[in-house]
């Protein structure tokens, strides 16, 4: 079948702004794709209608047992919570940050809360403890905090105050900013992604460390 030049010509109006539109969808969205899911992400922290508590379902509580407060406590004394259990809470008075401490870092943790990594320490241990939260709506605040500030966690066999001894903003890959393996003295780290205004993947992580300043002292039972 052929086309006269009047057909051609009608043919061409239609099909090359039906082209050049395909084309700019096709361009757009493999532009503004990666942006999506991190914009659905926060969307759902910041919409979602559930307001996680120390009572969480899906979670042990731990506070149903807590002990009477003593400088000394024995490891067998304590309830170790298994991965995912809700186990304290954290609060920075100085920067209005108070949330749920889990223990565990995973995805439905750090959804919920803030996690304490597993390869890490519980408070009390004299050991490294770290946790991870995301910016938000947790963590962002830590971008106003000063030196001296202190942190408090609450447990249920006991509770620490820490004071802020530095900050630091790092490379994500770079696992030179804290030490697991050091016995010297109970220091407390927390971390979040940064900078806070990138949606998105960021290459940056934001740092915060603090000393035990009081609490009890575990001792660990041969």
């Amino acid at each position: 079948m052929k086309f006269n030049h009047k057909q051609r010509k009608i043919m061409a109006l239609i099909l090359v702004p039906l082209s050049f539109t395909f084309v700019c969808y096709i361009t757009l969205y493999l532009l503004i794709s990666p942006a999506i899911e991190p914009l659905m992400s926060i969307y759902s922290l910041i919409s979602s209608d559930y307001a996680p508590t120390l009572n969480d379902e899906n979670s042990t509580d731990l506070y149903a047992n807590k002990l009477v407060a003593s400088d000394i406590i024995k490891a067998s004394q304590i309830i170790q919570p298994t991965y995912g259990d809700l186990f304290g809470k954290l609060s920075i008075d100085s920067v209005n940050i108070r949330v749920n401490l889990y223990y565990g870092d995973g995805r439905e943790q750090l959804r919920n809360g803030v996690g304490l990594f597993g390869g890490s320490f519980l408070p009390g241990f004299n050991r490294t403890i770290l946790i991870a939260g995301h910016s938000i709506p947790y963590f962002e605040p830590l971008g106003d905090i000063k030196i001296g500030d202190i942190i408090k966690i609450s447990t249920h066999y006991g509770d620490f105050e820490y004071k802020i001894t530095d900050t630091k903003i790092t490379d994500a890959n770079d696992s030179s900013n804290y030490d697991l393996e050091q016995k010297e003295q109970e220091k407390l780290i927390l971390y979040t992604c940064y900078p806070f205004e990138i949606i998105g993947y960021k290459s940056q992580r934001l740092f915060v460390y603090a000393d035990k300043i009081s609490g009890p002292t575990i001792l660990e039972e041969q």
